[in-house]
């Protein structure tokens, strides 16, 4: 005879005490009796009574892969992080369920266990493989590593799966969450080759605007030779193609810049390639590479074409003090005419006069010096432009020119 049964016989009624209630509330989940689960509990049984094992009812429902019992004690209020005597949570059991069981868990409120936990990353794998946005989500959002690496896919991570599957709401998901877009596996193939694979123009998009690096080299499986990123989407859907031929032109302008390849910096702008479109791995702009190799003909251009003369990286000096501490006193004088602020602080609270000063460069060569006197005169200047008037008022504020000039006595 069931339990069911037996609350029939008893008109809906049975005298247990506490222990035999709960010993009945698990009895109840092994049958996937939830008429009397839910009986139980309402007559006062705790939704998370324990067993001898010191499971939970749920986590026994989990273990046994009774979805529906598992919803129905979610829905009572049972705690989806609660441990038995071992320390497992039912997360734990549910990853040896379908993903379906994964996916309620995480949707109410199961927290990612701390770790890899590989039984997890095996089901988030097959989650990623299966298109099965939902469960990587919720995944995502109870705390799991955007980054996992997938078992046995040549280290592959989740953004490769989901970009080589062309899934662009994954993919968004897993970048949002953190994912890091130039990841490599290990033939060396990044998250952006996948996506050429993959086909799907969203998500090469949304790899290349998360600073995808087009200059990657890996085997091409079609010629055998090992190529960049870039030269792999030639054979690529026209607006696949284009897409990263427009993110490598970015890269271009930051390798160019730092190389003093002026020609080739001006032919990008002239292509349209904006000069403050991309930062490098450190967060500098092609202006602030420029300036730190004291390229005063680049640094020029780049200028002509818009680019931020006051950007400065985080916790950084600003691209005058780099030009100045390059020794390159042209590039100051090009950076003074663009309207560089010589009197910002740095990092450490200093001016660029004093930091050149106290720069171990300063005063070792002519051209330092006049580096150094170009500054302290653009200070002073500026500072008697900033003074206020004895009467009261402030004199209209003129925008700084100054010339470089050889200073007597160098």
């Amino acid at each position: 005879m069931s339990l069911s049964d037996d609350f029939a016989d008893a008109g809906g009624f049975v005298d247990y005490t506490l222990e035999e209630a709960v010993n009945a509330l698990f009895d109840a989940i092994n049958m996937d009796d939830r008429q009397v689960v839910g009986a139980l509990i309402e007559a006062g049984v705790p939704v998370d009574a324990r067993n001898e094992f010191g499971d939970t009812p749920l986590i026994l429902a989990v273990h046994r892969g009774r979805y529906e019992m598992a919803q129905f004690l979610l829905d009572m209020k049972a705690d989806p992080n609660a441990k038995n005597a071992e320390g497992f949570t039912p997360l734990f059991y549910g990853v040896r369920q379908n993903l379906g069981m994964l996916d309620l868990l995480f949707a109410h409120g199961a927290a990612y266990p701390e770790g890899k936990a590989p039984a997890i990353a095996a089901r988030l794998t097959e989650a990623t493989f299966a298109g099965y946005d939902r469960v990587v989500e919720a995944a995502l959002a109870a705390g799991a590593d955007p980054n996992t690496v997938a078992p046995n896919c040549d280290d592959a991570c989740l953004l490769h799966l989901a970009a080589q599957n062309g899934n662009p709401r994954m993919v968004k998901a897993l970048i949002a969450a953190g994912a890091e877009v130039n990841m490599l596996d290990k033939n060396q193939r990044s998250v952006l080759r996948a996506a050429l694979r993959g086909g799907n123009l969203e998500c090469v998009t949304a790899i290349l605007e998360a600073g995808a690096d087009t200059r990657n080299r890996s085997l091409d499986q079609k010629s055998g030779r090992t190529i960049s990123d870039e030269s792999a989407s030639v054979d690529c859907d026209f607006d696949i193609a284009r897409a990263v031929t427009q993110a490598a032109m970015k890269f271009n302008l930051l390798d160019a810049a730092a190389s003093g390849a002026a020609k080739e910096v001006q032919m990008l702008l002239e292509a349209g390639v904006s000069p403050d479109a991309k930062l490098d791995e450190d967060g500098n702009t092609a202006l602030y590479r420029a300036c730190a190799k004291g390229h005063a003909d680049v640094a020029k251009a780049l200028l002509e074409h818009g680019a931020n003369v006051h950007f400065r990286p985080k916790d950084k000096p600003s691209a005058l003090f780099m030009a100045a501490l390059s020794g390159s006193a042209e590039c100051v004088r090009v950076l003074g005419e663009a309207g560089a602020n010589v009197l910002a602080q740095e990092p450490g609270g200093a001016s660029v006069v004093n930091m050149v000063e106290q720069a171990p460069a300063a005063g070792v060569s002519a051209e330092m010096s006049i580096v150094v006197r170009i500054l302290k005169a653009a200070e002073v200047e500026k500072m008697a432009q900033n003074a206020i008037r004895l009467d009261g008022t402030v004199p209209p504020m003129t925008k700084l020119r100054f010339r470089l000039r050889q200073p007597s006595g160098v």
